[in-house]
């Protein structure tokens, strides 16, 4: 039985919509993506000025006058709808983008170099951890020696190994993205299965 409720007709009238983008540029596909990212944007405007209410007013209404720098810097930010003071967010701008680099800089070093490294150093007791490591020594011998050695023998012997190290790095580029695609192909039947059982109720 199909669904009587408003907003499963809306979820389900916005899906459609968005899936007759496969078929051909259309208004109606424009309208969903259109009404998407206003609704995002939105969201985000509301979020802001609940996190300068909730971070900044409450605490400064309880006495604490340092809060009155990020509140003013949180204000400015609203600044960008205003073509006359658009400047003024970019200083509020600017130092979020410092200080999100710096944290970010200092979690990638941390987590995606050092780490990484640290988990390259497994034992080699099973061959899951054998050829995890064989790949990785194969795979910086392309870098390294991708470049044509002085030596012909040398040059002829790790002919080889470079051609297998990009061949392994093709076999680990394609895996993730036959992994993305396998998760947006995931995404998009839990849509289907809503517009069969949730809005036609054929389940």
């Amino acid at each position: 039985m199909i669904s009587t409720d408003p907003s499963i007709w809306v979820m389900a009238f916005f899906t459609i919509a968005i899936t007759s983008l496969a078929f051909r540029d259309n208004p109606l596909a424009k309208f969903a993506e259109h009404t998407f990212l206003a609704a995002t944007a939105g969201n985000l405007v509301t979020m802001a000025w609940r996190n300068v209410y909730n971070i900044g007013l409450q605490p400064l209404m309880k006495g604490s006058v340092i809060m009155l720098v990020p509140i003013l810097f949180g204000v400015a930010l609203y600044t960008r709808y205003s073509k006359e003071y658009m400047w003024v967010s970019r200083y509020p701008t600017a130092m979020m983008v410092g200080i999100g680099t710096g944290v970010t800089v200092r979690a990638f070093v941390e987590f995606q170099f050092i780490q990484q490294i640290i988990d390259t150093f497994k034992p080699l007791n099973s061959f899951n951890n054998i050829f995890f490591v064989a790949t990785v020594i194969i795979c910086l011998t392309y870098f390294i020696y991708s470049l044509t050695p002085k030596s012909q023998a040398l040059e002829k012997s790790m002919s080889y190994v470079t051609r297998l190290g990009r061949y392994l790095m093709m076999v680990a580029f394609g895996a993730s993205m036959a992994n993305t695609v396998i998760t947006r192909v995931g995404q998009y039947a839990g849509r289907i299965m809503f517009l069969l059982y949730d809005w036609l109720g054929l389940g």
